[in-house]
């Protein structure tokens, strides 16, 4: 699966534009970074906004997914509220579209059910010393048991043999952000279920044009 970073391939990060870009491509999945608002407003912005009303609404966005119902949404969510938030907007609104969560997310708020919505940050649960020593291998089977099924990384960390420790614990590996052309392939070929990167588009059609 590849994922196309927000802002991916020249288009303004969390814009309309970018998100119409990936409705009118064959991308798979596409990221977003979404806040939420005191007034339980949810929009898209990398940053938390003074004053968001210029900023792409997750209402506006979830109109524009009914062009094809079967793109991905990772939403980045830059707090900790905002992954429960989307998840039962999405459910309110009757959401066709997969949801993936990212970011800031805590394992006990989303039901074990749901768990499998989740790309969770590796990092969210081990130190970065832990990371690149690769010293943690025996504690995924924590995640496996809490209902975890994909986790990511950022892509120099990934390794054969972190793949085949989460392997045979039944974790995917999802790994950001890739942005040479050349090596989306090669964390495909090492087995990672997905590629984030800000070369989706491009990557895509080189694929198409046989190159």
């Amino acid at each position: 699966m590849i994922t196309a970073h927000t802002g991916s391939d020249g288009y303004v990060d969390n814009s309309l534009e970018f998100i119409q870009a990936c409705l009118d491509s064959s991308v798979s999945a596409m990221e977003i970074d979404v806040q939420l608002a005191d007034d339980g407003t949810l929009y898209l912005a990398h940053d938390m906004l003074t004053n968001y009303h210029a900023a792409v609404s997750l209402a506006d966005c979830f109109t524009l997914l009914g062009q094809r119902p079967d793109l991905i949404v990772n939403i980045d969510c830059k707090s900790r509220a905002v992954g429960t938030a989307v998840l039962a907007y999405a459910r309110q609104q009757e959401l066709a579209n997969p949801l993936v969560f990212s970011g800031s997310i805590l394992l006990e708020d989303f039901a074990v059910a749901d768990r499998d919505k989740l790309f969770y940050n590796l990092e969210n649960h081990f130190s970065l010393e832990q990371l690149e020593a690769q010293s943690y291998f025996e504690a995924l089977g924590d995640l496996s048991r809490a209902g975890v099924t994909v986790v990511q990384v950022y892509y120099e960390l990934a390794t054969p043999a972190l793949i085949k420790a989460l392997k045979v614990k039944g974790i995917g590996l999802s790994v950001w952000t890739v942005n040479d052309l050349t090596q989306i392939d090669h964390y495909l070929d090492m087995g990672c279920v997905n590629v984030t990167s800000r070369k989706a588009l491009t990557y895509l059609k080189a694929k198409k044009e046989g190159r």
